[in-house]
């Protein structure tokens, strides 16, 4: 696949090597499902926010300087 470079689409390239022209992500995430499962469950065991909410993310940094302070003064 490398050696054909620029000289052919990646389309053409995907579908000489797999035989098809459509891309599907199921059996990656199935490759990564155990990760994911784990990675999710430490997510639901956390106090952090996850996405862009401004106040879960004021109260986090503020807990990580709280965190870095006391482990300073120790």
């Amino acid at each position: 696949m490398l050696q054909k470079g620029s000289s052919q689409k990646w389309p053409q390239q995907l579908y000489d090597i797999t035989g098809t022209d459509k891309m599907d992500i199921r059996p990656l995430r199935q490759y990564f499902k155990q990760l994911e499962t784990f990675l999710d469950q430490q997510l639901s065991n956390s106090n952090e926010t996850i996405g862009w909410n401004a106040i879960g993310i004021y109260k986090l940094l503020i807990m990580r300087l709280i965190n870095r302070s006391i482990d300073f003064c120790n």
